[in-house]
């Protein structure tokens, strides 16, 4: 969901982004018109799904109460396993995650609000990225072994010809890419940084550069207009 955000606020405070760095985001793909096979669904999944369409994502993390830190750590014990070599509490992370959702469900209801059934966004990003301001340079970085679907990248760039839109992708790595591979996550990043520090730089010799010669003109124009004066006096 930080991607589709982090789009959203580009689209509307262009000014404030220097360059937008999407990792692995959601909600940029339109929706796939499901095969006929894929909508014949046993009538017990149906009902499930129906039943539980009113609830947040989560709910049952919360209802599960004490036993919630346990139940992330089995059913998503690959997430722990990703901070294995940095945190050696095992139960630390699964803990983690448990308290960043047991409390009031705002995140969730908000992710809920933005998405259709099956985890859909409800407006694609991919429909409305083509607004965003020309000059503001984009960087996709895909996790090779996503789930998230990676063409909509490569559309964002045919849209913006006339923008710096880059794809990349890191072998190895899921949706996760920062946990999965950090250090080359961490290095893509950074030498982003490093890029658009220096173009900012650059902007900012030549606009001043460009206001000092706008003063020196404009204090040349004032003397000749007071030597042109002091002639005709």
């Amino acid at each position: 969901m930080g991607g589709f955000l982090a789009a959203s606020y580009a689209l509307r405070f262009p000014e404030r982004v220097a360059h937008l760095v999407l990792a692995d985001p959601w909600g940029f793909p339109e929706r796939r018109v499901p095969s006929p096979k894929a909508l014949q669904l046993p009538t017990w999944v149906r009902a499930v799904s129906t039943l539980l369409s009113p609830f947040n994502p989560l709910v049952a993390l919360r209802v599960a109460g004490p036993w919630g830190p346990l139940l992330v750590e089995k059913i998503r014990a690959d997430i722990g396993k990703k901070y294995e070599h940095i945190v050696q509490d095992s139960e630390a992370v699964p803990r983690y995650i448990y308290h960043c959702n047991a409390q009031f469900p705002s995140g969730e209801s908000a992710f809920k609000a933005m998405m259709t059934q099956y985890g859909w966004a409800k407006h694609p990003m991919v429909n409305r990225i083509a607004e965003l301001h020309v000059g503001v340079p984009m960087t996709f970085i895909y996790g090779s072994k996503s789930w998230v679907d990676k063409q909509p990248g490569i559309q964002v760039q045919q849209v913006r010809e006339e923008s710096e839109v880059d794809v990349e992708i890191i072998e190895g790595a899921g949706h996760h890419v920062f946990a999965d591979r950090p250090d080359q996550f961490n290095d893509m990043v950074c030498k982003l940084c490093r890029n658009t520090d220096a173009a900012e730089r650059i902007i900012r010799a030549l606009t001043e550069n460009e206001d000092d010669e706008k003063a020196d003109e404009k204090n040349l124009a004032s003397s000749a207009k007071l030597l042109r004066s002091k002639v005709f006096l």
